[in-house]
């Protein structure tokens, strides 16, 4: 259903320009017409069809950003996506990964009063975007590095999945420290 325009690059290829970007989450077929045959009257009937996707979601943009040291241990990571996800994916292929933790820590979604507290927060960044929030069912140590693992298969709402993952890095903040001498 997407608009656009097709043409003849050359002798050989054809392209199709689309009137606008595509989001994440499109999947395009190119049927080509039963009687399409070359001049010298071959048909195409090896080739008829021919798919692609735009993938699935992927993080544009998130709160802590990427590289920042100094997290919670606790943190919450707003992600603004380019497209609809489908939260079971992200429950099944998103996580995190901290230096020196064997095994991958779970993420879960964060819901309700917490969602709507931080979504109010930062309405201004977030306004008409699509976001998830995400938290480590656990805390993280102090001063360690973590990695938030957006999963190489996280669909979006009408089936379509990542082919990679995207990883975001992060420091958590050293322990609380306090000296003092007489």
């Amino acid at each position: 259903a997407e608009k656009g325009a097709s043409r003849w690059i050359d002798s050989r290829n054809w392209a199709y320009d689309f009137a606008r970007d595509l989001p994440a989450g499109v999947r395009c077929t190119f049927t080509l017409r039963a009687d399409l045959h070359s001049l010298s009257g071959s048909t195409f009937s090896d080739h008829p069809r021919f798919s692609f996707d735009t993938g699935g979601p992927s993080i544009v943009n998130s709160d802590p950003w990427d590289g920042q040291t100094e997290i919670y241990e606790d943190q919450a990571f707003i992600l603004t996506l380019d497209a609809e996800p489908d939260e079971s994916s992200i429950l099944q292929n998103a996580g995190f990964s901290v230096g020196g933790m064997p095994g991958r820590i779970d993420a879960r979604i964060v819901t309700g009063a917490d969602r709507e507290a931080l979504a109010k927060r930062f309405k201004r960044s977030l306004a008409g975007k699509i976001f998830v929030i995400l938290q480590a069912k656990q805390n993280f140590p102090n001063g360690a590095e973590v990695r938030l693992v957006w999963g190489k298969g996280i669909r979006t709402r009408c089936g379509i999945a990542t082919a990679a993952d995207q990883v975001l890095k992060f420091k958590t903040r050293k322990a609380f420290e306090a000296a003092f001498r007489c």
